[in-house]
This record gives structure tokens, sequence and C-alpha cells, in this order.
């Protein structure tokens, strides 16, 4: 019987040494070659009970104890295997949700390559038709794309300027009718050109030539210097509209965020940004100071120059008027003259005028520098250089007939280089423009330019 139960243990306790980790199956083994042991003895001592039984009882309770202490090692031993299954499987669980989570990632990133490369594939076909659209468009005598800015001085056209934006994938929609309808920004574009293009063209060349001068001179805007200028301008945005609160409400109820608005500051900023220092830079080029020494002198005129106190009624006239209508208007200009002479209300005279002689005749009396009549040299004359006290002759001039009546005049209180270095100081910020600078800067490059125009509806 004992040897029979000490088999059947051994076979448990195989089963568990298989089962174990490398720590219970070590107390496992100790465990089984304590039972073999017991195994093995025990048919011997059955058999020889009659004799020495004090000494067989001796050995018996010694093994019974070996037994015990077998048996307790063995209860610890599964208490560690049990402990070891159970590490197992949270290991094993563990293991399962990081393989679940890498297949997710490598779904993830198969759809965004996938996603990639068919935008990519897109704008490849986007930009086949465009090209082929302006092959078939293109002149075959005239080497320019369509739409091309042709610019003196050019080594060759540019089918993309320097002030172009940000490319934009035109087939992309800026709206959702119902959720499924698109509306591409290709149609919107289509008909911002229809409707615009003539009123916003000549603004948009003027950013071409900016940057074209831009080059020219080395400027060059960062593009930190982009992010911060655009920054520094949604603060103010948001500063207007009372905080970040209160604007990011007014955006999302126009499907915008913050970034939305950054993107196109961002852009703007580049334009602005590479204006401010060209005309920084075209202050030292020689038309840059020719046009900042005509400013200095129409300050200095304004301020500091001759002045005179001038009663001035005229008749306007339109240019190319033939000469029988001018000396019509010079007659009807002199008996304005006697009126004013023998004390007629001027507003009298010039409301009578309308009603009595259709003609539209103005009066006013301020003070004139060099600077008011600059552009009517026939007037300018009359005032600082004809008599004072009494009513001159009608004086013709592109403005159209003047009656003037100059009370006093001042002379000059300094000479303009006496001024110079003062209002080069007031004027002449390092980092700030001048009243009029950036249209002056304009009005040159257009000057310089030599630019057709091709606005075509078909």
């Amino acid at each position: 019987m004992r040897a029979a139960a000490a088999d059947t243990e051994l076979a448990q306790e195989a089963r568990l040494l298989e089962a174990a980790s490398p720590n219970a199956r070590a107390l496992l083994a100790s465990s089984l070659v304590s039972l073999i042991i017991i195994a093995g003895c025990t048919p011997a001592q059955t058999k020889g009970e009659g004799e020495g039984g004090g000494t067989k009882d001796r050995e018996i309770a010694s093994l019974k104890a070996q037994l015990d202490e077998q048996t307790r090692a063995r209860g610890s031993a599964e208490a560690q295997l049990e402990d070891s299954r159970r590490e197992n499987v949270r290991v094993g669980r563990e293991l399962q949700a990081t393989r679940e989570t890498a297949d997710a990632s490598h779904k993830e990133a198969r759809a965004a390559e996938e996603m990639l490369l068919a935008q990519g594939n897109r704008f490849k076909k986007v930009e086949e038709g465009l090209r082929k659209t302006i092959a078939d468009l293109t002149n075959p005598n005239d080497t320019a794309p369509v739409g091309s800015i042709m610019v003196a001085d050019s080594p060759e056209p540019r089918g993309n300027s320097l002030a172009r934006l940000k490319p934009l994938d035109q087939d992309a929609p800026v709206a959702l009718v119902e959720g499924q309808e698109p509306v591409s920004r290709r149609e919107f574009m289509e008909w911002l050109f229809y409707n615009f293009v003539h009123e916003r063209l000549d603004q948009y060349l003027n950013y071409v030539l900016v940057h074209r001068e831009a080059k020219k001179l080395g400027v060059v805007v960062t593009d930190d210097e982009v992010e911060r200028a655009a920054t520094e301008h949604l603060i103010a945005i948001s500063k207007e509209a009372g905080g970040d609160g209160p604007l990011n409400k007014k955006l999302v109820e126009n499907g915008l965020t913050q970034e939305n608005i950054l993107d196109v500051l961002r852009v703007n900023a580049r334009t602005t940004a590479t204006i401010s220092k060209l005309c920084f830079a075209w202050r030292k080029t020689p038309d840059g100071k020719k046009h900042m020494d005509e400013k200095l002198r129409d300050v200095y005129l304004q301020q500091y120059g001759p002045k005179a106190s001038v009663r001035h009624l005229y008749i306007p006239m339109r240019p190319g008027s033939p000469e029988e209508e001018w000396k019509g208007v010079t007659d009807l200009a002199r008996g304005f003259t006697k009126q004013l002479e023998a004390g007629e209300d001027p507003k009298k005279i010039t409301a009578n005028a309308e009603k009595d002689f259709k003609r539209q005749v103005i009066y006013d009396a301020r003070p004139f520098t060099k600077l008011t009549a600059a552009r009517f040299p026939e007037i300018d004359k009359a005032v600082f250089e004809g008599e004072t006290g009494k009513y001159q002759e009608p004086v013709r001039s592109a403005l159209g007939v003047s009656v003037l009546y100059v009370d006093n005049r001042t002379a000059a209180v300094a000479s303009f280089e006496e001024k110079r270095a003062q209002l080069e100081l007031d004027l002449v910020k390092p980092d700030t423009l001048s009243p009029g600078e950036e249209q002056q800067l304009y009005a040159d490059l257009r000057a310089k330019a030599k630019i057709e125009k091709k606005v075509d509806f078909k």
C-alpha cells in the first residue's frame, strides 16, 4: 500500500515538475528523491518487522518526519508554481496588448502612407493637366506661358513669379453643400478671377515687382521673421476681439481656427516684411535718395517755407476745353471780380453762378504754401509774386480760371539746409516707413518695368 501510494505521488510530482518554473522544479525534484528513498525502503522494513522492532520503528518515524518535511516543501513549491503561472498569464496578456497596439500603429502608418501616395498621384495628374493646358494655349510664336509677366531686364519669362503664395491643391473643396456636394477651390478661384481680376491685378503686380526688386537687391525675409510677425498680428487681432475666448467663438462660427488665421497671416507677413525691408534698402539707392530728398523738401515747405493768406474763387474747367470756352469763363471771372470788389458775399456769388450760368464756382479762404500750389505754377506765381491787398486779374491754369486776393505773405523761417538734419531725424526712422513711402516705391517700380497684361476670359 505504501509503495502504491508512493508511486501515485511520484506520478503527480512528475507532472507538476514538467509544468513548473526552474526554481519550483528543483524543489519538486528534491521531494521526488525523498519519495524514491521511501518507496525503496518500505518493502524491506515490512519484510523484517518481526526482528528488531524498536530500531525499525525509529527508522519509520524518521522517514515519516522526512516525508512531512518534503510535503511542506512540496506545498511551498506548489504555491510558488501557482504564483509563477499567474505571472506568466499577466506577462502573456501584456504581450498580447503590445502586439495589438503595434498592429494598430502599423495599420495607421500604412493608411497614412497610402493616403500620401494617393495625394501625390493626384498632384501629379493635376500638374500634368496644367502643363498640357499651358502647352495647348501657348502661342507658338511666343515662348512665354499664358499669364506670365514680361518684365523689363528679366532674362526670360517666368511662369511662377517670385510673389507666388503657397501652392494649393486646386481640386480640394472650400465648402460642402448638404454635406456631400463639394465646391472646389478651382471653381471659386475662377469666380474670383472673372469678377475681381481688373480690381486686384494691379495690386498683385505691385507685389510681383516688389519681390523681384528684393531679389535683385539681396533682400531676404527669414521664416523666423515671418512667424514672429504673424504671431504678433494674431495677438493684436485677439486683443481687438476681446481675448482668445471671444475670438475662438467667432472663428468656430465661421468654421475656422486660430491656425487657419495664422496660415493667412504668415503668407501676408512675408510680403509685408519684404515691402518694408525693400523700402529701407531702397532709401540707399540713387532713386530712393532722390525721392527722400523730395519728401524732405515738401515737409520743409509745409512747416518752414514761405506762406500767404489767400482768398480764392475759381471756376473748374475740363482738360481740352475749346479756346472760346476758356475766353467765356475768363470774362465770367472778371464779372465775379467786380462783384467781390463791391463787397458781394462770395457764397451768394457761387450760388447764383450755378443758377444763372450753370457753372460750378468754388470759393475758399486759407493759408497757401509753396507746396499747396506746386502743381499749378501759374497760381503759385500769382500768390507769391503778384500784388497783395487787391483782386488780381483772372489766372488760367490746369485747375481752371482763378480769382485771387492775397491778404499778406510771410517769408521762410529758415533755409532747407538749416532744417534738413532735423527733418531727417523726424521723418527717416530706421525701422518705420514714412507716410507715402510704400506707394512711392510702387510708383517707381511700375515706371521702370514693362508689364503686358493678358486678361482673357476665354
